[in-house]
């Protein structure tokens, strides 16, 4: 086969003392997460573009998108700080809803089916080029809480949903692993539905929001080891020996972050 460069994952998270003007503002996530709960105040689906309308076609597949992805996926974001790969990788077997916490220890990331990987490399491949992989260290397996309203999402959501072949959690609409470009255009669609941009009618990308959880832990003054335990980051792997005594304090922060963000039904 043709060798190719391992996959490379989603970019690291910037250390604690994360730069706010890469973040989303938090009355902007509010917003966001509001409309993500509210699809009923949203504009019905407009009429497809014409072929010719590049950037307008664009969008309405990104509307559309969004009207068939669960509101908690949104909340996995700017509640749980999940990376896009996390995400949409996750599977229902990660999730404990008995426990309320998320096992995120692998992400799904696009590998050709012809590509050699180090044989230390944990793959599982689940349809095409999709592929579970194991983050590139061990700070990033990690298990997290999960704060109550997004445990009773979740249930409800998993009632609701139909089968993944493979158990995801937020697939395509047909069960298959989720394109990362469609999520993100589900997410600018989102963004726009609430009203919020960075300016100039430019949409914050989701690893934005997940700044924002970073930006707002720190904000709240949760210790360091709290923080990276919640995120997950490379820095952390030294001190993976606290993971035990930060689990409570992880839920207490995690909680205070949807506290802050005025979460209501």
């Amino acid at each position: 086969g043709v060798k190719v460069p391992a996959p490379v994952m989603a970019a690291p998270l910037p250390a604690i003392g994360v730069n706010r003007r890469k973040a989303i503002p938090i009355a902007d996530c509010s917003a966001i997460l509001q409309a993500a709960t509210h699809p009923e105040t949203w504009p019905d689906l407009p009429p497809r573009p014409p072929h010719a309308d590049t950037r307008g076609t664009e969008r309405w597949y990104g509307e559309r998108i969004l009207r068939e992805t669960d509101p908690s996926r949104w909340m996995a974001v700017l509640l749980q700080g999940l990376r896009q790969g996390e995400a949409l990788g996750l599977t229902w077997e990660c999730v404990d809803l008995r426990r309320d916490v998320l096992d995120v220890s692998w992400q799904l990331q696009r590998i050709p089916r012809d590509a050699e990987t180090p044989p230390d490399y944990d793959v599982r491949r689940l349809d095409g080029t999709a592929c579970l992989v194991r983050p590139k260290s061990r700070a990033g397996m990690r298990t997290i809480p999960i704060v109550p309203w997004m445990a009773a999402a979740l249930a409800d959501w998993r009632k609701r949903q139909t089968d993944s072949p493979h158990g995801l959690v937020w697939p395509q609409i047909t069960g298959t692993p989720m394109l990362k470009s469609r999520d993100l255009a589900a997410w600018k669609a989102l963004q726009r539905i609430a009203g919020v941009s960075k300016g100039g009618g430019v949409e914050f990308v989701g690893h934005e929001g997940r700044h924002a959880v970073a930006s707002l832990l720190t904000q709240l003054e949760i210790p360091e080891p709290v923080i990276l335990a919640i995120v997950g980051h490379s820095t952390f792997a030294s001190t993976l020996r606290y993971t035990h005594v930060v689990d409570a304090q992880a839920r207490k922060a995690l909680q205070q972050v949807a506290d802050r963000l005025q979460i209501t039904d």
